[in-house]
Protein backbone atom coordinates (compact mmCIF):
# COMPACT_ATOMS: atom_id res chain seq x y z
CA UNK A 1 0.00 0.00 0.00
CA UNK A 2 1.68 3.17 -1.16
CA UNK A 3 1.69 6.23 1.58
CA UNK A 4 -1.37 7.95 -0.12
CA UNK A 5 -3.42 5.28 0.19
CA UNK A 6 -2.36 4.29 3.76
CA UNK A 7 -3.24 8.06 4.50
CA UNK A 8 -6.31 7.89 2.37
CA UNK A 9 -7.28 5.07 5.22
CA UNK A 10 -6.41 6.41 8.10
CA UNK A 11 -8.19 9.57 7.61
CA UNK A 12 -11.67 7.37 6.91
CA UNK A 13 -10.86 5.50 9.95
CA UNK A 14 -10.43 8.99 11.78
CA UNK A 15 -13.76 10.22 10.55
CA UNK A 16 -15.43 7.25 11.84
CA UNK A 17 -14.17 7.75 15.35
CA UNK A 18 -14.60 11.72 15.46
CA UNK A 19 -18.38 11.02 14.17
CA UNK A 20 -19.08 8.87 17.05
CA UNK A 21 -17.51 11.03 19.66
CA UNK A 22 -19.28 14.26 18.62
CA UNK A 23 -22.66 12.26 18.27
CA UNK A 24 -21.84 10.88 22.20
CA UNK A 25 -21.20 14.46 23.14
CA UNK A 26 -24.33 15.64 21.44
CA UNK A 27 -26.20 12.96 23.51
CA UNK A 28 -24.92 14.81 26.69
CA UNK A 29 -22.41 12.06 27.77
CA UNK A 30 -19.42 13.49 29.62
CA UNK A 31 -15.44 14.20 28.33
CA UNK A 32 -14.16 11.79 30.25
CA UNK A 33 -16.87 8.83 29.97
CA UNK A 34 -15.20 5.94 28.60
CA UNK A 35 -17.57 5.73 25.51
CA UNK A 36 -16.02 9.38 24.75
CA UNK A 37 -12.37 8.59 25.54
CA UNK A 38 -11.97 5.79 23.71
CA UNK A 39 -12.76 7.22 20.31
CA UNK A 40 -10.91 10.43 21.29
CA UNK A 41 -7.67 8.35 22.18
CA UNK A 42 -8.20 6.64 18.56
CA UNK A 43 -8.44 9.86 16.74
CA UNK A 44 -5.15 10.92 18.72
CA UNK A 45 -3.79 8.32 17.32
CA UNK A 46 -4.73 7.86 13.69
CA UNK A 47 -3.89 11.86 13.53
CA UNK A 48 -0.53 11.73 14.52
CA UNK A 49 0.18 8.89 12.27
CA UNK A 50 -1.27 10.46 9.57
CA UNK A 51 1.11 13.52 10.05
CA UNK A 52 3.95 10.95 10.47
CA UNK A 53 3.29 9.32 7.39
CA UNK A 54 3.16 12.44 5.12
CA UNK A 55 6.11 13.62 6.77
CA UNK A 56 7.62 10.79 5.54
CA UNK A 57 6.50 10.90 2.31
CA UNK A 58 6.99 14.88 1.79
CA UNK A 59 10.61 15.13 3.35
CA UNK A 60 12.47 11.89 3.70
CA UNK A 61 12.63 11.43 0.21
CA UNK A 62 14.27 14.98 -0.64
CA UNK A 63 18.22 15.75 -1.19
CA UNK A 64 17.75 18.38 1.25
CA UNK A 65 16.74 16.70 3.98
CA UNK A 66 19.83 14.14 4.22
CA UNK A 67 22.21 17.12 2.85
CA UNK A 68 20.94 19.94 4.37
CA UNK A 69 18.50 19.50 7.85
CA UNK A 70 20.62 16.36 9.52
CA UNK A 71 23.84 17.80 9.06
CA UNK A 72 22.11 21.48 10.95
CA UNK A 73 21.72 18.96 13.99
CA UNK A 74 24.57 17.43 14.02
CA UNK A 75 23.83 14.20 12.48
CA UNK A 76 25.55 12.16 9.86
CA UNK A 77 25.21 9.67 8.03
CA UNK A 78 25.04 6.53 9.98
CA UNK A 79 26.64 3.94 7.88
CA UNK A 80 23.94 0.95 7.75
CA UNK A 81 25.37 0.55 4.27
CA UNK A 82 29.13 0.64 1.86
CA UNK A 83 26.56 2.69 -0.25
CA UNK A 84 25.15 5.99 0.51
CA UNK A 85 21.86 5.30 -1.49
CA UNK A 86 21.55 1.94 0.00
CA UNK A 87 22.36 3.58 3.80
CA UNK A 88 19.15 6.22 2.99
CA UNK A 89 16.84 3.07 1.99
CA UNK A 90 17.66 1.39 5.47
CA UNK A 91 16.72 4.76 7.39
CA UNK A 92 13.94 4.92 5.47
CA UNK A 93 13.30 1.11 6.21
CA UNK A 94 13.47 1.36 10.14
CA UNK A 95 11.70 4.52 10.42
CA UNK A 96 8.96 3.31 8.31
CA UNK A 97 8.90 0.25 10.87
CA UNK A 98 8.83 2.55 13.87
CA UNK A 99 5.82 4.51 12.43
CA UNK A 100 3.68 1.40 11.78
CA UNK A 101 5.06 -0.56 14.62
CA UNK A 102 4.35 2.66 17.08
CA UNK A 103 0.69 2.99 14.99
CA UNK A 104 -0.94 -0.55 16.10
CA UNK A 105 0.89 -0.61 19.33
CA UNK A 106 -1.26 2.48 20.00
CA UNK A 107 -4.16 1.98 18.45
CA UNK A 108 -4.41 -1.74 20.76
CA UNK A 109 -3.40 -0.11 23.67
CA UNK A 110 -5.83 2.14 23.56
CA UNK A 111 -8.95 -0.39 23.34
CA UNK A 112 -6.88 -2.72 26.05
CA UNK A 113 -7.39 0.73 28.04
CA UNK A 114 -11.10 1.35 27.59
CA UNK A 115 -11.75 -2.74 27.50
CA UNK A 116 -10.44 -2.81 31.17
CA UNK A 117 -11.61 0.07 32.53
CA UNK A 118 -15.45 -1.05 31.40
CA UNK A 119 -14.67 -4.30 32.45
CA UNK A 120 -13.49 -3.00 35.87
CA UNK A 121 -16.68 -1.04 36.35
CA UNK A 122 -19.17 -2.86 35.22
CA UNK A 123 -18.29 -6.13 35.01
CA UNK A 124 -16.07 -6.96 38.16
CA UNK A 125 -16.05 -10.72 37.80
CA UNK A 126 -14.65 -10.97 34.57
CA UNK A 127 -11.97 -7.94 35.55
CA UNK A 128 -10.44 -10.43 38.75
CA UNK A 129 -10.69 -13.80 39.63
CA UNK A 130 -10.20 -15.13 42.79
CA UNK A 131 -6.69 -17.68 43.22
CA UNK A 132 -6.62 -21.28 45.08
CA UNK A 133 -5.65 -18.42 48.39
CA UNK A 134 -8.46 -16.67 47.67
CA UNK A 135 -6.57 -13.85 46.86
CA UNK A 136 -7.80 -11.63 44.12
CA UNK A 137 -6.50 -11.11 40.78
CA UNK A 138 -6.93 -9.79 37.56
CA UNK A 139 -7.35 -11.70 34.70
CA UNK A 140 -5.15 -11.18 31.45
CA UNK A 141 -6.33 -9.08 28.85
CA UNK A 142 -7.04 -11.50 25.99
CA UNK A 143 -9.35 -13.42 28.64
CA UNK A 144 -10.95 -10.39 29.35
CA UNK A 145 -11.90 -9.41 26.10
CA UNK A 146 -13.24 -13.12 25.34
CA UNK A 147 -15.42 -13.48 28.34
CA UNK A 148 -16.69 -9.95 28.31
CA UNK A 149 -17.69 -10.34 24.34
CA UNK A 150 -19.62 -13.62 25.22
CA UNK A 151 -21.19 -12.16 27.83
CA UNK A 152 -22.68 -9.71 25.72
CA UNK A 153 -23.55 -12.58 23.20
CA UNK A 154 -21.99 -11.64 20.07
CA UNK A 155 -18.94 -13.78 20.08
CA UNK A 156 -18.54 -16.31 17.38
CA UNK A 157 -16.30 -18.22 15.47
CA UNK A 158 -15.14 -15.38 13.00
CA UNK A 159 -14.45 -12.85 16.03
CA UNK A 160 -12.82 -15.23 18.37
CA UNK A 161 -10.13 -15.68 15.42
CA UNK A 162 -9.79 -12.19 15.22
CA UNK A 163 -9.43 -12.26 18.91
CA UNK A 164 -6.48 -14.89 18.71
CA UNK A 165 -5.03 -13.34 15.52
CA UNK A 166 -4.53 -9.36 16.86
CA UNK A 167 -3.00 -11.26 20.10
CA UNK A 168 -0.32 -12.81 18.29
CA UNK A 169 0.26 -9.29 16.23
CA UNK A 170 0.43 -7.50 19.40
CA UNK A 171 2.64 -9.64 20.92
CA UNK A 172 4.80 -10.59 18.00
CA UNK A 173 5.95 -6.61 17.84
CA UNK A 174 8.42 -7.43 20.90
CA UNK A 175 9.93 -9.89 18.67
CA UNK A 176 10.91 -7.45 15.55
CA UNK A 177 7.44 -9.58 13.98
CA UNK A 178 8.09 -13.01 14.24
CA UNK A 179 5.64 -15.53 15.86
CA UNK A 180 7.00 -16.42 19.27
CA UNK A 181 4.40 -18.81 20.83
CA UNK A 182 4.98 -18.97 25.21
CA UNK A 183 4.69 -22.56 25.15
CA UNK A 184 7.00 -24.94 22.62
CA UNK A 185 6.18 -28.52 21.86
CA UNK A 186 7.84 -30.91 20.70
CA UNK A 187 5.35 -31.54 17.85
CA UNK A 188 5.74 -29.45 15.39
CA UNK A 189 2.35 -29.51 14.16
CA UNK A 190 1.39 -27.73 18.09
CA UNK A 191 3.84 -24.51 16.54
CA UNK A 192 2.22 -24.43 14.44
CA UNK A 193 -1.83 -22.33 13.70
CA UNK A 194 -3.66 -20.83 11.38
CA UNK A 195 -6.75 -18.56 11.08
CA UNK A 196 -9.49 -17.88 9.24
CA UNK A 197 -11.10 -14.10 9.69
CA UNK A 198 -12.91 -12.41 7.39
CA UNK A 199 -12.38 -14.98 4.86
CA UNK A 200 -8.39 -13.76 5.01
CA UNK A 201 -5.76 -16.69 6.70
CA UNK A 202 -3.21 -16.04 9.04
CA UNK A 203 -0.42 -18.60 9.75
CA UNK A 204 1.41 -18.28 12.62
CA UNK A 205 4.58 -20.72 12.60
CA UNK A 206 6.91 -20.75 15.94
CA UNK A 207 10.18 -18.47 14.64
CA UNK A 208 8.50 -16.94 11.35
CA UNK A 209 7.43 -14.08 10.57
CA UNK A 210 3.62 -14.09 10.33
CA UNK A 211 2.71 -15.20 6.68
CA UNK A 212 -0.92 -13.37 5.48
CA UNK A 213 -2.49 -13.17 1.87
CA UNK A 214 -2.37 -9.64 1.75
CA UNK A 215 1.43 -9.39 3.00
CA UNK A 216 0.66 -5.82 3.69
CA UNK A 217 0.98 -5.09 7.25
CA UNK A 218 -0.83 -1.37 6.76
CA UNK A 219 -3.26 -2.83 5.26
CA UNK A 220 -3.99 -5.69 8.06
CA UNK A 221 -3.00 -3.17 10.76
CA UNK A 222 -5.98 -0.61 9.29
CA UNK A 223 -8.25 -3.39 9.25
CA UNK A 224 -7.52 -4.29 12.93
CA UNK A 225 -8.30 -0.96 13.77
CA UNK A 226 -11.54 -0.77 12.21
CA UNK A 227 -12.66 -3.91 13.74
CA UNK A 228 -11.74 -2.64 16.96
CA UNK A 229 -14.14 0.33 16.51
CA UNK A 230 -16.74 -1.93 15.46
CA UNK A 231 -16.37 -4.09 18.16
CA UNK A 232 -16.23 -1.21 20.88
CA UNK A 233 -19.54 0.20 19.24
CA UNK A 234 -20.98 -2.90 19.93
CA UNK A 235 -20.08 -3.20 23.39
CA UNK A 236 -21.00 -0.10 24.27
CA UNK A 237 -24.54 0.04 22.58
CA UNK A 238 -25.11 -2.68 25.50
CA UNK A 239 -23.85 -1.21 28.53
CA UNK A 240 -26.47 0.11 30.89
CA UNK A 241 -24.28 2.47 33.07
CA UNK A 242 -24.62 5.57 32.02
CA UNK A 243 -21.42 7.16 33.03
CA UNK A 244 -18.19 5.20 33.44
CA UNK A 245 -15.62 7.37 34.55
CA UNK A 246 -12.31 7.31 32.63
CA UNK A 247 -9.83 8.39 35.11
CA UNK A 248 -6.94 9.36 32.74
CA UNK A 249 -8.86 12.16 30.67
CA UNK A 250 -9.67 15.39 32.47
CA UNK A 251 -13.55 16.23 32.89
Amino acid sequence: MNRREIIRQLNISFLRCQLKERSLLISSKPQNDIRVTFYKHMMNVIDSSIHLVIFSDTHIFTENWWSETLPKYGIHRRLFALEEIRDREISIDYLDQHIIFSYFLFVYSSFEHSLRVICRHSYPNIYTFKNRNGEKRKRDFKTQFEMLVRELKFMDNNLQNFIEIVVKFRNSIHNNGDFITEKVNTNEEENYHTYVWNDETYEFKNGSSIRVNSNDLWSDYIKFTDELIRIFGELVSQLTDPYIEDVTEPT
